[in-house]
């Protein structure tokens, strides 16, 4: 079954199962996803199941949506689909992905000479985005399932460290499973995270 997964500046908050043939997304509390943004109107669109096919549709076609940055009064949605409403995003998931969600946030990067910067990457083995290249360009990237489900990988001065965030299946690296402590990435080092398989490098 697909569902919403809502976010507040990056910060993921729940998802919703869309489990009814209609789905109401607005600033009401009668909603059934509820936005607690200026930029909502009270009943501001409504997600429509048709079998496994999924329309979101505006209320107000003079208040059109914002789906991957394209006003639109309706469209057909597709996996991985990106509503935005203000600060807040809704992220339309397929049941049928791992779906593999990155967080970077932008905190003081650690201190190396320019001469010396070497990058860290994570490349995607396995699942719909197998061959995407991830890049650890901030100090602290979340790398989640659902937002019970997740791990950081924090760049320090000495390198880049996997931890455990949330959850109770501990992430493995190179088939171990790691345990409360931050373990440090070698270049080559295989993770296993949920069903999806990625590759450290540094380059």
């Amino acid at each position: 079954m697909a569902k919403i997964v809502l976010a507040f500046e990056g910060k993921i908050l729940r998802d919703f199962a869309l489990e009814k043939a209609e789905t109401l997304i607005g600033r009401d509390a009668e909603c059934d996803i509820r936005v607690d943004s200026l930029h909502a109107e009270p009943r501001h669109a409504r997600i429509v199941r048709t079998g496994d096919d999924y329309r979101i549709v505006a209320e107000n076609p003079a208040k059109p949506l914002l789906v991957h940055h394209v006003r639109t009064t309706e469209q057909a949605l597709s996996h991985d689909d990106l509503i935005q409403l203000g600060q807040y995003t809704l992220t339309f998931v397929e049941d049928q992905y791992n779906f593999l969600q990155i967080t970077q946030s932008p905190a003081s990067k650690p201190q190396q000479p320019a001469a010396a910067a070497r990058s860290g990457y994570l490349q995607v083995l396995t699942g719909p985005r197998a061959g995407r290249v991830i890049a650890l360009k901030q100090s602290l990237t979340r790398l989640g399932l659902t937002h019970e489900e997740s791990v950081l990988v924090a760049h320090r001065r000495e390198g880049y460290f996997l931890s455990q965030l949330k959850g109770a299946a501990y992430p493995q690296v190179n088939g171990r499973t790691i345990g409360e402590e931050a373990v440090q990435l070698q270049s080559g080092d295989e993770l296993t995270i949920g069903l999806t398989l990625l590759k450290f490098f540094i380059e």
